[in-house]
């Protein structure tokens, strides 16, 4: 039988996997005409190395903050907000998977 703390990582699980698969299109974008813009003029070459980089977790973060400020100039906070707030669901979502896994008895 699973307890309320089950159903309810279950659920934000199933968020957060949309929200990082919104932040890698976002993160996508912004690194895409970063690098068309300051590296590589041909967007094909730009389109496949901006593939490679939005996913891996640092490096494709930290390249969308500098797109989205320098290319789109998104505000510093907003940008910062956007890139590294979801790590706060994540910090949310551990904890519940915490009391979630916990037995009801030590024995």
């Amino acid at each position: 039988m699973s307890n309320k703390f089950e159903r309810i990582a279950g659920s934000f699980a199933i968020f957060l996997w949309l929200l990082y698969l919104g932040m890698g299109v976002v993160q996508f974008i912004c690194l895409y005409a970063y690098i068309t813009e300051r590296w590589f003029d041909i967007p094909v070459i730009s389109f496949i190395v901006s593939i490679f980089i939005a996913y891996i977790p640092i490096v494709g973060t930290i390249f969308g903050y500098i797109g989205a400020t320098e290319i789109f100039n998104w505000s510093t906070v907003f940008s910062v907000l956007l890139f590294f707030g979801y790590l706060i669901f994540m910090i949310i979502y551990f904890i519940i998977s915490l009391f979630a896994k916990r037995k009801e008895s030590f024995l």
